[in-house]
């Protein structure tokens, strides 16, 4: 069980009739990880809840793989944790996860062009779209990071956790929503507050424009949604594409025929 969840401890303090693991970054937990690298590619994982200077009950090992963020090194605990009630060693379990691939739609990198990446992910409420924005920055040292987001989900629709919708684009050097038709409440208020740092579109070729007009090499564009997003990564990709191409004059055309 992750560390610091009073819910969940609250709940489990009913009854748990199988084995608890906690884990985490707390020097409690059973399990426990120790970045090494700000964007959590690589961490070093503590088994035995001890000080972490090799004693007698202790087990350790380094992941490095190629996801990034605390919420991804968190999920690999849990993994590991698992694994090991089923009798993976830690040190198999660690490797393991060298050779993890990401899945689709989970930071899953869908092209570059000009030195622009444009990014997928399936974060579609609040707290998943802080964590990978989070995950994100840690691994940006060069270049802007923008994000582009529909609110799409049931609970995103109704409005349910709106207000916390601010807050966990903080990350982002730049937003820009997207209104699907069907939503139920009006992001323009949403938008307002965050000045600048973000803009709003309800029609997806003028979204698509705008990114692509304030893209510059080494930026990384993160698209957010829990669905197709009417196509808007090879929309991007076109358009980036489309935008590099030198423009030839009058006189270059007459002499190229």
């Amino acid at each position: 069980m992750a560390d610091e969840q009073p819910a969940l401890e609250r709940v489990l303090g009913q009854g748990a009739w199988t084995p608890v693991a906690h884990f985490g970054d707390q020097a409690a937990s059973e399990w426990r990880f120790i970045l090494e690298r700000a964007d959590a590619s690589r961490f070093q994982v503590i088994y035995g809840g001890g000080d972490g200077q090799g004693s007698a009950q202790e087990e350790d090992g380094v992941v490095e793989w190629t996801l990034t963020g605390e919420y991804n090194a968190r999920n690999a605990l849990a993994a590991l944790a698992a694994a090991h009630l089923c009798g993976v060693d830690l040190a198999r379990g660690c490797a393991a996860l060298a050779r993890f691939e990401t899945p689709r739609r989970r930071q899953e990198v869908r092209g570059e062009v000009n030195g622009i990446q444009v990014i997928d992910d399936f974060a579609h409420h609040p707290t998943a779209i802080a964590a990978t924005l989070k995950g994100l920055r840690a691994a940006t040292t060069k270049g802007r990071l923008l994000a582009v987001i529909e609110p799409r989900s049931n609970t995103m629709r109704l409005g349910a956790l709106r207000e916390r919708l601010i807050e966990s684009v903080a990350d982002a050097d730049g937003v820009f929503w997207f209104q699907p038709v069907g939503l139920d409440w009006s992001m323009e208020e949403l938008v307002a507050t965050q000045g600048a740092h973000a803009q709003l579109y309800s029609d997806i070729d003028t979204l698509v424009s705008a990114v692509v007009t304030q893209a510059s090499p080494l930026d990384r564009i993160v698209v957010m949604s829990n669905g197709s997003f009417e196509g808007v990564h090879e929309r991007l990709l076109a358009a980036l594409t489309a935008a590099q191409k030198p423009t030839l004059t009058r006189g270059e055309c007459d002499q190229s025929n």
